[in-house]
């Protein structure tokens, strides 16, 4: 049995669903598609069995994965390469996180005449400069969080940001954004204005615990 999922992104989820990735790539107007992952997933007989499988709707079906874990800049623009060469127009990425990173990024560059690294968000505080040296281009997470708490404590962003607040309503007017929120500490409802509002609460930004039988008990 299977299901589509929409939150917002479309998800196909069930027994066997991989027999619909070539509706999948139907419905995206993909008909040439590259399929991406990295050296060691490509030769196990799963793998083979997909790609196979993908050959008998994709004809000229492209392979890329020439990667390893830990990619690097280079492994993406080998692959923007092998994409526009074989004139894809969509990607397959299958992983482990190395071919979904790889896979993503070949498809965010396929069409860009700026070079990778430009689009990273550097600003004045690299991860060359954080680390003392060059990390890879897809560090873990635990790497991530040490570079972005370094980046909070040197820009000292903490002061730029009000914490144990709710915005409660905004009213665009004379060019400007008025925003009212909620100081939950004192109670108190305060008023700023701004020249920008950027809405990044997400859909989980309130937190939502389910209730159920024995949980009282949990000692988990």
């Amino acid at each position: 049995m299977g299901f589509i999922w929409n939150y917002p992104t479309t998800m196909w989820i069930g027994e066997n669903r991989i027999e619909d990735l070539s509706s999948a790539c139907k419905e995206l107007n993909i008909s040439n598609p590259l399929f991406v992952t990295d050296k060691d997933l490509i030769n196990l007989d799963l793998i083979k069995n997909i790609t196979l499988r993908l050959k008998k709707s994709f004809k000229n079906l492209a392979i890329f994965s020439n990667f390893t874990g830990n990619p690097i800049g280079e492994n993406v623009e080998e692959g923007v390469k092998v994409y526009n060469s074989a004139d894809c127009d969509g990607v397959i990425a299958l992983g482990g996180g190395s071919g979904l990173d790889v896979g993503k990024a070949i498809a965010f560059m396929c069409n860009q005449s700026r070079p990778l690294w430009d689009f990273e968000d550097i600003g004045d505080y690299s991860f060359d400069e954080h680390f003392g040296k060059p990390i890879p281009s897809f560090p873990p997470r635990e790497v991530l969080q040490d570079y972005i708490l370094g980046r909070v404590s040197k820009g000292n962003v903490k002061s730029k940001i009000k914490f144990n607040t709710r915005v409660t309503n905004t009213v665009y007017k004379n060019d400007k954004f008025e925003i009212s929120y909620q100081d939950k500490v004192n109670n108190k409802i305060l008023n700023d204005t701004f020249d920008y509002l950027v809405v990044s609460t997400g859909h989980f930004s309130v937190p939502f615990i389910p209730e159920y039988e024995g949980m009282s008990s949990f000692p988990g």
